[in-house]
This record gives C-alpha cells, structure tokens and sequence, in this order.
C-alpha cells in the first residue's frame, strides 16, 4: 500500500495517487479504497504543473506545426525562384522547345490513329 499519499485523482478508469514528495502513481482500486477510508482527499485535478506541462506541450506542438507549414511554403517559393533564375536566359528556348514537343507529339499520336483505324 502506498503511504504518504497526499491527494488522490480518478481519471480514465484508473487512480493515481500523489505522495508528500511529489512523485505520482498509479494505484489500485483497493489501495485508493483504504487511503480514501484514511481520510486522503479525492480531488478533481492534482497537477496544476502537469496540466501546465500538457498545456506547453500543445503550444510547442503547434509552434512547431506552424513553423514547418512556413518553411514548405518559404521552400516552395525559394525552389520556384532559383529554377526560374536558372531558365531566365533559356526561357525563349524553352517555350519553343515546349511547344514543339507538343506539336510533334499530337502529330505522331494522330498518324497512329489513323494507322491503326484504317
């Protein structure tokens, strides 16, 4: 049985128990049933720093969440940038060449068309 405990919490079918030196537990039905019989107050929420641990652990979480969807975004545009500065001399060439393939590739696909139809 766990002496010292200093207060007693009932959450998600379990019971955790508080000692006098901080250090939190786990504990049975029976062992909450004996310390409740001693006189060892149930209270609602014993960890005002665990809530408050939990509460920065979102924050964190979110910040950090935030911070990748911007660097996606700032990467994106950084990578768009450094491809178009690269093709900037050559964009003329590859616009032709762009439109060619086209071209050349619709005329080939409707040579076969008419091959294989006829």
């Amino acid at each position: 049985m766990m002496v010292g405990a200093v207060e007693l919490v009932y959450r998600g079918g379990k019971w955790i128990a508080k000692k006098a030196d901080g250090q939190i537990e786990e504990i049975t039905q029976d062992a909450a049933n004996l310390l409740i019989q001693e006189g060892t107050p149930v209270v609602d929420a014993f960890a005002e720093g665990l809530s408050d641990a939990v509460s920065e652990l979102g924050d964190v979480t979110l910040g950090l969440i935030k911070g990748a969807g911007i660097a996606l975004v700032e990467g994106v545009g950084d990578t768009y940038d450094y491809v178009s500065d690269k093709l900037a001399p050559h964009r003329v060439d590859a616009v032709a060449i762009t439109w060619s393939l086209i071209i050349y590739s619709l005329t080939a696909y409707t040579i076969m068309n008419r091959v294989r139809n006829s």
